[in-house]
């Protein structure tokens, strides 16, 4: 026990800076523009007007603004129904209010039925917290409990709805294509991250909880495709402007693979003290340049004369070429494989700021297929049939959620301490369908309620008049829904700050009292639900981990097969292995995700957290590897050499993926001889040294995962109970 206390101080340490860590993407202004508005227009009117009930108009506005995260497809489908339940969810709450008994039976309805949503995808869960909250905190908190009351706080809540509806129309409206064209350009800044960056080293990420720049920049063109093809559903024919930005996106996703290649060969040839190392530091910093020049051109902030200067550049390296690269007077590009990649991306990178900036209209492209929708309405309940399934996490999830939040109303009505209500608040909020994920929760809410109601209180004592505490409310607000997207620590943290000032406009209370009040309640309706997370038929992630890592590795197996087969010389169809890739790099990123929220449940089994770091990272740069390979094949012969990696690759990486998902030590499986760059005689070509490199590299990545697999199965198998 004492040589565990020295660990245990930096791992909290850790856990509570990654509390506050922002995910990949960047704020949401649209979303705290609509919230603020939403909060901001009523409440303003109603002073005016001297009307307080249009506040409820505003507060019903702004908490569904806190559940349409996702946008884009069905959003307003999904705004109507949080419109029509919120307001029945109120008139409940109303009516329930006024009996503990009834008040937590209505809470337990609607919080299994919220809890359900999830089988419908997040978007539906994340909607399903507004009604949520108009339950607890516009209808329980309601003085009288008539059915006339009900009637008009319902119809209050509804109005705001509408509200938020008008909003979310008008701010589409304005820019349409803001989203999907801020999503481009921040798949560009990370390339030019990345190619500033490249040639680290496989090592970088092994040991780090943080995501591999590879899969961030993955995630960043899946999500940038998903919102280029929500938006398309939405319109009649393709518009230039949407045609632009899906050609950017697919040139991004070109330019990434290539990037993944180029810092392959530069981790082989080129030691960082080296005078070659030096030039194509250059190089690599002028196509960072074009990468965020584009960006820029996206993002309505052009520089036209760096533009053109930066496309010169491009152009130049574009056209050294091979046999000229590094000869040319002036030239930064290096005489080696480096060049052919390099111009490569040279020419996609030129091209996408060419369109970026309007210059030449995008080529033609057949409209981007969107979701299917449902076809019968058997289609539309067949996921809540599942999700009943007792076997079903969202199941288990739904009935854990009611109960939880239930006692958490019942607690408060029971009770009926001050600002109760954020109690059952904090357990609709923290309360996740995994136990690790919950905990991280808690963690957030506390921290971030506790930080920003202590910097609330001390500005209030600046803030003495009604206008300077208004703006600061609404300052607080929009930095709320700004960040929820990022993290929610931080969101917490603005909303807590905006809280105080809120209130005082509320109900004139600004004591420090009131903040110490509200962080008691937090405390209380977070042990809660960590309670309920942890003790009813809890669920853990870490069971799902083996199962995501074996789909990795069967993709991949299918990836592999099917590079290496280019260099066997079998035939293989472009769209074929497009989509092998496509597959694959969603499932990395899946499993690299999902192995960040799984940490918090790991900590106490540190040999099989860190077998599943060394897998992940190894599958990263696997699939890494296997995109040099495919990239560089147009410049290599094709080698009988490889047909027994091959093989090799695929009998191991499909073994390990049965081993994980049978939970069983693997079959034995001969080694092979490779051919590696020590072996190669002197007279064979440059290119043929490069195979040579990436053979060898796959070949440890294979016997790598080979190690890690076998380490995650037999006895460490207790990290899963």
């Amino acid at each position: 026990m004492e040589g565990a206390a020295p660990g245990a101080v930096p791992r909290l340490l850790r856990w509570i800076r990654d509390l506050f860590t922002l995910q990949g993407g960047q704020p949401d202004l649209r979303l705290a523009t609509r919230g603020v508005l939403g909060l901001a227009v009523p409440f303003a009117l109603g002073q005016a007007l001297s009307l307080p009930a249009l506040t409820w108009v505003g507060v019903a506005a702004f908490l569904l603004a806190f559940g349409d995260l996702a946008g884009g497809k069905g959003q307003f489908i999904r705004l109507v129904m949080g419109t029509l339940l919120g307001a029945a969810a109120v008139a409940s709450g109303v009516m329930a209010g006024g009996h503990v008994a009834l008040a937590a039976a209505g809470m337990f309805v609607w919080g299994a039925g919220i809890g359900l949503a999830g089988v419908y995808a997040e978007a539906a869960a994340a909607m399903g917290l507004p009604v949520a909250w108009a339950y607890l905190e516009i209808g329980l908190t309601s003085p009288s409990h008539s059915l006339a009351d009900a009637a008009r706080l319902g119809a209050r809540f509804a109005a705001g709805g509408a509200w938020a509806i008008v909003l979310a129309w008008a701010i589409k409206a304005v820019h349409p294509y803001g989203p999907v064209r801020h999503q481009t350009a921040y798949c560009f800044t990370l390339i030019a991250a990345y190619l500033e960056s490249a040639g680290a080293g496989d090592n970088v990420h092994a040991i780090s909880h943080d995501l591999a720049p590879e899969t961030a920049i993955r995630a960043a063109i899946a999500r940038a495709r998903s919102r280029a093809s929500h938006r398309r559903v939405q319109q009649h024919a393709m518009s230039r402007v949407a045609q632009r930005l899906v050609v950017l996106i697919e040139l991004a996703d070109r330019v990434f693979s290539l990037a993944a290649a180029l810092s392959e060969c530069i981790e082989r040839d080129h030691p960082p003290a080296g005078a070659t190392d030096r030039i194509s530091a250059a190089w690599r910093e002028q196509l960072a340049a074009g990468a965020r020049a584009v960006a820029r051109a996206l993002t309505l902030r052009p520089d036209e004369a760096g533009e053109r200067q930066i496309a010169i550049g491009l152009e130049q390296l574009a056209t050294a070429g091979p046999s000229h690269a590094g000869n040319a007077p002036g030239s930064a590009a290096p005489a080696d494989d480096l060049s052919d990649i390099g111009g490569q991306i040279a020419i996609y990178l030129g091209h996408a700021l060419s369109i970026a900036r309007g210059d030449v209209p995008p080529p033609g492209l057949s409209p981007t297929a969107g979701p299917g929708v449902p076809r019968r309405v058997s289609d539309v309940f067949a996921p809540l049939r599942d999700g009943l399934d007792r076997r079903s996490v969202v199941g288990r999830h739904a009935l854990r959620y009611g109960l939880v939040v239930a006692a958490g109303v019942a607690i408060d009505k029971g009770f009926d301490p001050p600002f109760g209500y954020w109690i059952p608040l904090t357990v609709s909020v923290v309360l996740k369908p995994y136990a690790g994920s919950t905990l991280t929760r808690a963690g957030q809410r506390l921290f971030g309620t506790g930080a920003g109601i202590a910097v609330g209180v001390g500005i209030m004592a600046f803030a003495t008049i009604a206008f300077a505490r208004a703006v600061l409310a609404s300052a607080a607000m929009f930095l709320t829904l700004a960040v929820l997207p990022l993290n929610y620590g931080l969101a917490i943290f603005f909303l807590s700050v905006g809280i105080v000032p809120l209130e005082a406009q509320l109900v004139g209370a600004v004591g420090p009292e009131v903040g110490l009040l509200r962080l008691l309640d937090t405390l209380v309706g977070g042990a809660l639900a960590l309670g309920g997370g942890y003790l009813l038929w809890p669920s853990f992630e870490r069971r799902s981990l083996p199962a995501l890592i074996s789909a990795t590795l069967s993709s991949m197996a299918r990836y592999a097969d099917l590079v290496l087969g280019l260099y066997a010389g079998s035939p293989v169809e472009y769209d074929v292995l497009e989509e092998a890739r496509r597959r694959v790099g969603i499932d990395t990123t899946n499993v690299q995700a999902a192995l960040q929220r799984v940490v918090s449940e790991l900590v106490r089994e540190p040999a099989y957290l860190d077998a599943c770091l060394v897998a992940v990272a190894t599958l990263q740069r696997l699939f890494v590897t296997l995109t040099a390979l495919r990239e560089i094949r147009s410049t290599v012969d094709a080698s009988p050499d490889v047909v027994p990696l091959r093989e090799y690759a695929r009998r191991v990486l499909e073994e390990l993926a049965a081993t994980l998902a049978a939970g069983r030590p693997a079959h034995p499986i001969p080694t092979i001889a490779v051919p590696s760059r020590a072996h190669a005689p002197d007279d064979v070509g440059r290119r043929h040294r490069l195979l040579g490199y990436e053979i060898e590299r796959v070949t440890w990545q294979v016997r790598t995962l080979e190690a890690a697999v076998g380490r995650m199965v037999g006895p460490a198998e207790r990290a899963l109970r």
